[in-house]
């Protein structure tokens, strides 16, 4: 269960991390 959470965590920052490099490359 804690490593289900973890993984949810990252995939939630690589997301806002993408995010953060589409709006830089705007």
């Amino acid at each position: 269960m804690n490593q289900s959470i973890s993984n949810k965590k990252i995939r939630l920052e690589t997301k806002f991390q993408s995010m953060n490099m589409n709006l830089l490359a705007m």
